[in-house]
């Protein structure tokens, strides 16, 4: 079973940081975290992939940044520098997955 739970978070513009926190529950060791934006226009912007082993996939560039607690089931963005543009939803999306092993060598 998984689950996520993310706040909704009111922010403001200027010079200002906000940062929206998520917190997840998995049976499952292997998984992957993601925080998506969907624009007013309806437009999905990826921001953030990471997996179980901290190994992470940057997405939009130096105002954004996410934070990984394994311990703890924690994931966070933070956006520097707050800009009407920003104004979106956030998603906090958890996939899980399964590790598979090649045994052997392939054959052709």
């Amino acid at each position: 079973k998984k689950k996520v739970n993310a706040p909704e978070v009111s922010k403001s513009e200027g010079n200002i940081t906000g940062t929206l926190e998520c917190t997840f529950s998995t049976g499952n060791q292997y998984y992957y975290l993601f925080w998506y934006r969907q624009q007013r226009s309806g437009t999905m912007d990826f921001l953030f992939r990471i997996d179980e082993s901290n190994a992470k996939k940057n997405g939009p560039g130096r105002r954004f940044s996410a934070e990984f607690r394994k311990s703890s089931k924690f994931f966070s963005l933070t956006i520097k520098d707050l800009e009407p543009m920003d104004s979106a939803t956030y998603f906090c999306a958890l996939v899980e997955h399964t590790v598979r092993r090649l045994i052997g060598s392939p054959v052709q």
